[in-house]
Parts: structure tokens; C-alpha cells; sequence
């Protein structure tokens, strides 16, 4: 019997055992309030700092790296706090993060699917530092709108979607209509990032996945306009467990085995992964004419390639051969 079957086995019979699930539910929620007060609590002070500077000042990046940094050992804490909760990762897992920090000229993009709000706890907690110090996220308003971990997007210094169709908290809304308003704005964020090398984490679902942890919804074709726009590097970390450690509209802290892997999506950038396409799929991709007044983009064909790669590797990850 493998290593990872023994644990699942343990995993499985402790989530049986009502008693030590309800007391890894306490322990899971206490620690959680514990790890996430302080950076709460700081938070107002950099958005404070904030104030007086604009977007990407250098001051400000680096208030916010070592504030992110700061967020990123307080997760690690509580994550070490909660070996209830085993997470194994890919074999190649050190490896792929060596090989998305190399130095390049490229604008950076992290791709995760989305099933709990543990997935940016431990998203955060696994990155390394010299990562955690200059990544922005670009996240849906409803979330920034939430009393904590709005505070902690604020201060983090994430770029805000403004989603017209978007309420306070986890959106179920199929409406991603962005407010055209705040679109010229939400760009010259997302381009002064890109100026200062920052990197990016995005869930490109666009909303917590509550049907089938198995399976990915749609990936948005909005953020896949950012990655071609800027001929970002894509790259993609699937996780698997966190639907039963903290289902969506439920108590998180269920014991259970979490995975994780790290894999590249379009290493080479957005523009060389619609070569590959147009080279695999001849005819697959809208050929963009400069000189149309709203010429077409690949952003279609970008995010369908990435949801297909991105669902091999999960399905790997739950021991299912993809098709």
C-alpha cells in the first residue's frame, strides 16, 4: 500500500469519527480567526499609507511586498496549525515553481481553480515570498466588498473587476459584464503592474465552483484578453479536497487530504501558445485585423485551450484518465 493510499485511508476514517471532526472544526475556525486578525488589523494601516500615493508608487510596493509577505507567513501558520488537513503535492512541484520565478520579460499570470475560500489561503501560503512580494490578483468586487478579506485585498493592493452584475460576497450571477466605467482604470492598474514586473494570480472561472470540484466551469474570456493583450506567461495550479475541508455556504475544517500541482499552461506566452493552436488546429483561431475598428481577438480560443489543459491536470490529480 502506497503512502498517499495510507493517508487517504487515515484521512477518510478520521472524517467518520463525528467527535474529531467537530473538534477539528473549533480548532480549524479558532486558528483561522487567530492567523487572519493581525493582517486585519495592519491592513488599515497600509491602506492608510495608500492614501497618500498613487497605484504602484514605488513606496507603496514596498509597503504592500512586505505586508504580503507578512499575509503569507500568517496562512503558512495557520496551515502548519492544521496538519489535520494533508496536503500532498506534485513531484514536480519545486521544480515548476523554480521554473515560473526565472527571470523574464514576459508579464507573469497564475492560474487556480476556485472551490472554497481556502484556495487563497493556501495559494498564498505555498508561494514563495520573492513571489508573494509583488503579485496582485485580479479580483470580482463582491469579494473586495467583504468586511475581512476585502480589507485584506485592499491593502494587498489587488486589482478590483467591477462586475455589474456582481452582489457582496460569492457571486452566483452568470453576468460578467464588466462596468464599462471603471474598464479604462482597471487597465492602466493592470499596465502599471505589468511596468514593475509584478506578477498575477487569477480564478479564471470567475466565481467559486459550488457544482462539482471534479469538473471546471467555463473559464471567462475577459481575463484571457489581459493574457493575450500583454503576451503573458501562463501558468497553472490545480488543488483538489479543499470542496470537502470548506464546502461553499458551510463550516470549513472537515478533516480530508488536499493535492496540489504546479504545471505550465502557455510558457512561452499567449502569443506563441496561438502559433501552437493555429499549427495543431488549423483554421481554430480569429486571425485579428489591425486595421477593423473592434478587430476580433483569440481570447476565445486562449481560454478553451487553457480549460482543456487545466482539466487534464486536475483529472490527474483525482486519478481519472483524461480523454
Amino acid at each position: 500500500m502506497t503512502e498517499v493510499s495510507v493517508k487517504t485511508e487515515i484521512s477518510e476514517s478520521l472524517q467518520k469519527n463525528s467527535f474529531f471532526t467537530t473538534c477539528s472544526k473549533i480548532w480549524f475556525n479558532l486558528t483561522l480567526i487567530c492567523c487572519t486578525l493581525p493582517p486585519v488589523i495592519l491592513a488599515y494601516g497600509v491602506m492608510g499609507f495608500q492614501y497618500f500615493f498613487p497605484f504602484g508608487h514605488p513606496h507603496v510596493l514596498v509597503v504592500e511586498g512586505i505586508y504580503k509577505m507578512f499575509l503569507r507567513n500568517c496562512w503558512l501558520t495557520f496551515r502548519i496549525l492544521n496538519p489535520q488537513i494533508s496536503i500532498t503535492y506534485d513531484k514536480d512541484f519545486a521544480k515548476q515553481i523554480k521554473e515560473m520565478t526565472k527571470p523574464t520579460d514576459k508579464p507573469r499570470m497564475l492560474i487556480i481553480n476556485h472551490v472554497s475560500f481556502l484556495d487563497a489561503i493556501y495559494v498564498t501560503s505555498v508561494l514563495p515570498n520573492s513571489v508573494m512580494f509583488s503579485v496582485r490578483t485580479l479580483a470580482s468586487i463582491g469579494i473586495m466588498r467583504l468586511p475581512a478579506i476585502g480589507t485584506i485585498c485592499y491593502a494587498a493592493g489587488h486589482i478590483v473587476v467591477y462586475f455589474k452584475g456582481a452582489t457582496t460576497g460569492i457571486s452566483k450571477s452568470d453576468d460578467f459584464v464588466v462596468d464599462p466605467t471603471k474598464v479604462q482604470k482597471m487597465g492602466e492598474y493592470v499596465q502599471t503592474h505589468i511596468h514593475n514586473r509584478g506578477y498575477f494570480i487569477l480564478c479564471p472561472e470567475g466565481k467559486l465552483n459550488a457544482v462539482d470540484e471534479r469538473k471546471l466551469q467555463n473559464f471567462r474570456y475577459g481575463g484571457f484578453k489581459t493574457i493575450e493583450e500583454h503576451d503573458m506567461k501562463v501558468y497553472g495550479m490545480a488543488w483538489t479536497g479543499f470542496g470537502t475541508v470548506w464546502p461553499v455556504g458551510s463550516i470549513g475544517g472537515t478533516p480530508s487530504k488536499a493535492q496540489c500541482k504546479l504545471f505550465p499552461v502557455f510558457p512561452d506566452g499567449a502569443k506563441e501558445a496561438v502559433k501552437k493552436i493555429e499549427e495543431d488546429k488549423p483554421g481554430s483561431t480569429v486571425k485579428i485585423d489591425p486595421k477593423a475598428e473592434k478587430p476580433e481577438s483569440n481570447c476565445k480560443i486562449l481560454a478553451e485551450t487553457a480549460q482543456e489543459i487545466f482539466q487534464g491536470h486536475l483529472d490527474s490529480l483525482w486519478g481519472k484518465k483524461s480523454d
